[in-house]
């Protein structure tokens, strides 16, 4: 069982983060072949307080630690319990990808995987769908498409892009149901902020209805400079005036704002 982090999120369905770290704790015990955990996340680490596991991460106490790390996340290399395992060079980049692939460099280790293989399995990962996935481009500026739909992936998208050197960072971003955006206004506003540009498309429905009367506009008006349009027509059309070389524009959401892409 790999545990990557402990969030508050679902609260629709948990009632509570504590209620969160309930079913995390029980998926871990239901492992036959050990626990591998992120013990840099507190959230993690109160989780498991008191069951038998492994921890990974860039912090010295941890087992399974990244070392020499490359200026965008995409080399290092694996010590386990201060002894060299592997060299990884990934197809990916971004500090979370780094966490993926120790997570699963550890895993690998713990089943008696050779570095080497692990090195060569982890090399051929060239990313999901929906994350950082790779549209296209218009007026020279690489357009993104990834699922980020809460304020804790946002902030790992949006630190990994700010390494890649680009002038300016546009976001379209689609909010995923309405308790989620009540439930975690301020952190998304916090990360929302990021951007250089900020648009924001109504929020995806899902599975909801909107009981609670909240809407996108309510993000975009406590973001300086932020854009809400109602339709996806409205966003591509000022952003084919707005796009230049040098941008990199993003859309990012778990509904269908990747048509904003296409």
């Amino acid at each position: 069982a790999v545990i990557l982090n402990v969030e508050a999120d679902h609260l629709d369905y948990f009632q509570d983060l504590a209620d969160v770290q309930k079913s995390f704790r029980a998926f871990a015990q239901l492992s036959t072949n050990g626990i591998l955990a992120n013990g840099d996340d507190e959230n993690t680490m109160d989780t498991l307080k008191g069951l038998d596991f492994i921890t990974f991460g860039l912090g010295e106490h941890n087992r399974i630690r990244a070392v020499n790390i490359g200026d965008d996340w995409s080399e290092f290399d694996v010590l386990v319990d201060g002894e060299f395992y592997s060299h990884i060079k990934l197809s990916v980049f971004g500090r979370h990808n780094t966490l993926n692939a120790l997570a699963a460099a550890g895993a690998g280790w713990m089943l008696g995987v050779s570095g080497e293989d692990v090195a060569n399995g982890l090399v051929t990962f060239t990313g999901a769908g929906r994350r950082m996935e790779r549209k296209g481009t218009f007026n020279d500026a690489p357009v993104y498409d990834d699922y980020a739909h809460h304020p804790g992936e946002l902030h790992a998208l949006l630190t990994a892009v700010k390494t890649m050197g680009y002038k300016r960072i546009v976001c379209a971003f689609q909010p995923h149901t309405y308790t989620r955006t009540a439930a975690l206004f301020d952190d998304f506003v916090q990360q929302l902020k990021r951007p250089d540009i900020t648009y924001l498309a109504e929020i995806y429905a899902a599975r909801e209805i909107n009981t609670i009367g909240i809407s996108s506009k309510d993000i975009c008006r406590e973001i300086n400079g932020a854009k809400y349009f109602a339709t996806f027509d409205e966003i591509v059309a000022d952003l084919k005036k707005f796009a230049q070389p040098g941008d990199i524009i993003l859309t990012i959401g778990a509904g269908d704002v990747y048509r904003i892409g296409e």
